[in-house]
């Protein structure tokens, strides 16, 4: 009968009888089949801020019930520093995928559920009531500063 080794003894017995070559610094166009010997950690918080992840209008959700006139005070691009949310009621910034939600917002409607009234004034139209954080990637979600990476 043919004993089988756990993965446990295997682990150990090539810890035991296999030895590592030294470690060498080579570019990365030239690692390939190389063993990463050290870790690799995020170097800041990934995303580095609160980002926005549909076009649409950076507001506060619990002003958005429908049928709310929501002013448009500002807009921001994808890439431009952001700019604070008006702190009067019904205040909102446009704002594009990928930009930095503006300080004092908490959420994104997107256009789909507005309706424009003029140039300065969209009406909420959603289905779904907003919640806080929506179509926002919060900031560090995905990797916090010193997280390993590989």
């Amino acid at each position: 009968m043919i004993s089988r080794l756990s993965v446990r003894e295997v682990d150990r017995l090539l810890r035991e009888h296999l030895h590592t070559t030294p470690s060498v610094r080579c570019p990365l166009g030239k690692a390939a089949g190389r063993v990463l010997r050290q870790e690799i950690l995020a170097d800041r918080d990934l995303p580095p801020f609160d980002r926005c992840m549909l076009d649409g209008f950076a507001v506060r959700a619990a002003e958005a019930k429908l049928g709310t006139v929501f002013t448009r005070t500002g807009r921001v691009h994808a890439g431009e520093p952001s700019m604070p949310l008006d702190s009067s009621l019904g205040s909102a910034i446009e704002i594009m995928t990928g930009s930095s939600l503006p300080t004092g917002a908490d959420a994104v409607i997107p256009y789909e559920w507005t309706h424009s009234i003029d140039d300065d004034h969209v009406r909420f139209e959603g289905s779904e009531t907003l919640t806080a954080q929506h179509g926002v990637h919060p900031k560090a979600s995905d990797f916090p500063q010193g997280t390993v990476l590989l």
